[in-house]
């Protein structure tokens, strides 16, 4: 992770300092609109959530140390404290990069780029500093994916001992103590996603369903405070219940913003597939095997087997 995390440090400097020094930029591009990009109405609100997709993906990975809370010292306290400091960089970071990249390339030179970093740096220090520029970043691209495959198999360990998953992926491995047994369950789901090439489909799919899951968590919230008034809270949500209200409506927004869209561009014919609605049904998936495990492990215990 320290290796990774530094390319990813030397990545973001050399992008950074080398567009802002290359001289091949201007900063009027700051204050230029293009007359070609000017959404109105809700072409205007769609592209803003499509726009949050990338966003809120990029965000998403500093929820993985809440599956490692039993082994932090002091969660209640280093939990948000890692969570306020570390979005906060991340804040910063990405509008630095933005602000880069925007001095180099108009919004919508950018509009029309795929790769946005590779071609900025390629504006600025020609195909070879572009290049370079591709690698670091899919070699950092090497830490996440590290991180997303370390962390993830622990709920499905921690479901597996809860009686909700199959046993043998509750088994801690015997030399390692670790959840070997469901790292090998995610390993051949990753496979699987991998093979079927759709890299940008499931990207789609799998935002969609971590907001729809947020939003049900911050429902949760509500339910727990009532079912629970005396359970000992370590830590307290800042401007309940107002603060968990705005995440609510905004979710909610967002998910209703984002099926509309994929349901409309593929009646028009715009895609081939609505993302949104095949996230709900691959997760949907899942419900006939809670109840399976939900029966089956309750009968084992009603037989005292």
């Amino acid at each position: 992770m320290n290796i990774f995390s530094s390319a990813k440090v030397v990545a973001i400097v050399i992008l950074v300092g080398g567009l802002f020094v290359s001289g091949n930029g201007s900063f009027s591009n700051f204050f230029e609109s293009s007359d070609l990009i000017k959404p109105a109405g809700f072409a205007l609100i769609t592209a803003m959530v499509a726009a949050c997709n990338g966003a809120l993906q990029a965000f998403d990975g500093c929820n993985n140390m809440l599956y490692l809370t039993g082994e932090i010292k002091n969660p209640g306290k280093n939990i948000p404290r890692s969570l306020f400091i570390g979005l906060s960089v991340c804040i910063a970071i990405y509008l630095v990069i933005n602000a880069a990249m925007i001095y180099v390339m108009p919004v919508d030179k950018m509009a029309g780029s795929k790769l946005v970093a590779s071609d900025a740096t390629q504006i600025a220090f020609g195909v070879i500093g572009g290049g370079l520029i591709a690698f670091l970043i899919a070699f950092s691209v090497l830490g996440t994916t590290f991180s997303n495959v370390f962390t993830p198999p622990r709920m499905t360990f921690a479901m597996a001992q809860d009686n909700r998953f199959f046993k043998l992926a509750g088994r801690i491995h015997p030399k390692f103590h670790t959840p070997g047994n469901a790292l090998l369950v995610h390993l051949g789901l990753m496979i699987v996603m991998v093979l079927s090439g759709s890299f940008f489909i499931l990207a789609d799919m799998y935002i969609f369903i971590v907001w729809a899951f947020n939003l049900m968590m911050m429902i949760g919230l509500f339910i727990l405070r009532k079912k629970m008034p005396g359970k000992e809270r370590p830590y307290r949500v800042w401007g309940y219940p107002w603060v968990p209200i705005l995440v609510i409506l905004f979710n909610a927004f967002y998910l209703i913003i984002t099926l509309v869209d994929d349901i409309q561009n593929y009646m028009e014919g715009k895609t081939k597939l609505m993302n949104s609605v095949f996230g709900i049904v691959v997760t949907a998936a899942g419900i006939p095997l809670y109840y399976y495990f939900r029966r089956k492990y309750k009968n084992k215990t009603d037989t005292g087997a």
